[in-house]
């Protein structure tokens, strides 16, 4: 801190026209780079990280951007790393990411350290045509300086997801490859994938591939009207448009679909035509083309099940289903009803993977006079409920309501009103939003679709699905689900 004494403080980094445009920021809150100015962006974030001026340091990080090109991308990178600019490394990373078989041929990839090549091809957003181009890359890598590199061969090698690997590419490249035939763990390792691939046991993929080679795909589940009526479920692939029909058993009486991970789970009602009588739980993997029990051992009537984030699952379940077998117990706002003097308790559960268990997350102590065909929706830390009614002997209302609650902090919130009252509507979260479609309203079903902004903290009308057959919006489960390509 010797410019405490100082009367004068040389800033030898910097030059004139830089120093001149950090004053003109200061004073006006706007800065002009000029095109001319050799490295000027550059300067001006390595002088806004010395003097703690964020904004200026994300304003050069933007002018600078105008210059990224797959040439000189990863050097982009680094520098923003090196002087914390974080709008340059998420701008560059995902640039990199989505040209990285580019990127992965230049000077500066290929001049990068055996961990920086590690945390690039190890990433699962890097987009690859197949499996094979990360072998690919690495050879490149290594034989550059095949000398001094060959010995790092096997920790990269590691970070190749070798059960994605076309059998007769392991056997005609990678088996041949010298660095492979060198080392007795890649061998191992080839020798392990392709038991799984001829064995055919995809259940023994410990880990997805990139995301790249995923196919996103719609799943829309058309239930019957009438007991004799089977379940349907579609699939739409909108890279490709097209749609095709689920290929394999569809169970019976699906209440719900939610996608987590890259599965199905099924939530299914009981089903008396074909033996079944209580609310079972199955989860689909399509990778493996395999189904499974969902397990869940307890008392309590299960309501709901959803995914937070794409990361859990949860079950929202309910007591005493005896006495109100329709009974969510959520409704915040206590109103007199035929089971009012009855106290029941629901609770929100999530699901451990690890364990193949369930815990109880929290309870609430809440009257029996809750609304039934409230929809429930995810997102970040919140749980929304929307809508819902009720339905008894002496009441019937359709609601407008919607409260949501945090996970993280254990408390309720009551939202803005819908535009329109909706029984057993559909939702989804994405872009700071909420979206909910269909439902009955009254004695019809509601065509228009809403919108919750989470911002404004408002409901809002927004285009209605035209081309939805009316009959169908509250008969249908449309969900997301990200397929390999190697199995679709």
């Amino acid at each position: 801190m010797k410019e405490s004494i100082e009367g004068v403080i040389p800033l030898e980094m910097t030059n004139e026209q830089c120093l001149g445009d950090i004053l003109e920021f200061i004073y006006t809150g706007h800065v002009q780079i000029s095109a001319a100015e050799e490295n000027g962006a550059q300067d001006l974030i390595i002088m806004s990280d010395y003097l703690v001026l964020p904004r200026l340091k994300t304003v050069a990080g933007k002018h600078l951007m105008k210059d990224l090109k797959i040439s000189n991308s990863v050097s982009f990178y680094q520098f923003g790393v090196k002087y914390q600019c974080d709008e340059l490394i998420f701008e560059t990373r995902n640039f990199i990411h989505a040209n990285f078989m580019h990127v992965a041929q230049t000077e500066e990839f290929l001049s990068l350290s055996c961990e920086e090549i590690k945390m690039w091809i190890s990433n699962d957003n890097i987009s690859v045509t197949a499996e094979e181009d990360v072998f690919k890359v690495i050879l490149r890598w290594v034989n550059r300086n095949k000398l001094v590199r060959k010995k790092y061969f096997p920790e990269l090698f590691s970070e190749v997801r070798l059960v994605y690997v076309s059998r007769e590419f392991l056997y005609s490249d990678v088996m041949t490859s010298e660095f492979v035939i060198s080392d007795e763990h890649s061998v191992g390792l080839v020798k392990d994938a392709l038991k799984v691939i001829e064995s055919k046991d995809f259940q023994q993929r410990s880990i997805r591939p990139t995301k790249s080679l995923e196919m996103p795909v719609m799943v829309i589940c058309v239930q019957g009207f009438s007991k004799q009526e089977d379940n349907m479920l579609c699939c739409y692939y909108p890279l490709e448009d097209k749609w095709s029909n689920f290929n394999g058993t569809v169970p019976p009486n699906i209440g719900e679909i939610v996608p987590c991970h890259g599965k199905l789970y099924f939530h299914l009602f009981p089903h008396e035509d074909v033996g079944v009588r209580e609310r079972r739980l199955l989860c689909y993997d399509p990778l493996s083309n395999c189904w499974s029990s969902f397990p869940y051992e307890d008392h309590r009537t299960v309501k709901k099940i959803f995914a937070m984030n794409d990361e859990a699952i949860y079950a929202l379940v309910a007591e005493d289903i005896l006495c109100c077998p329709d009974c969510t117990s959520l409704y915040l706002r206590k109103i007199p009803g035929p089971c009012s003097e009855t106290p029941h308790l629901s609770f929100l559960r999530k699901y451990k993977p690890e364990t193949s268990s369930w815990e109880d997350i929290t309870s609430f102590d809440l009257d029996c006079n809750s609304r039934s065909g409230v929809c429930v929706v995810a997102k970040d830390n919140f749980v929304y409920f929307i809508g819902g009614g009720y339905c008894s002997p002496d009441r019937h209302e359709i609601l407008a309501s919607a409260d949501r609650y945090d996970l993280i902090n254990d408390t309720w919130e009551n939202l803005a009103n819908l535009q329109l009252p909706r029984w057993y509507a559909r939702a989804t979260a994405t872009h700071h939003k909420i979206f909910v479609v269909g439902g009955v309203k009254g004695d019809l079903l509601a065509e228009s679709c809403e919108m919750y902004d989470e911002d404004t903290k408002e409901w809002h009308f927004v285009a209605r699905l035209r081309k939805t057959p009316l009959i169908l919006i509250i008969t249908i489960q449309l969900c997301w689900v990200l397929m390999t390509s190697c199995i679709v």
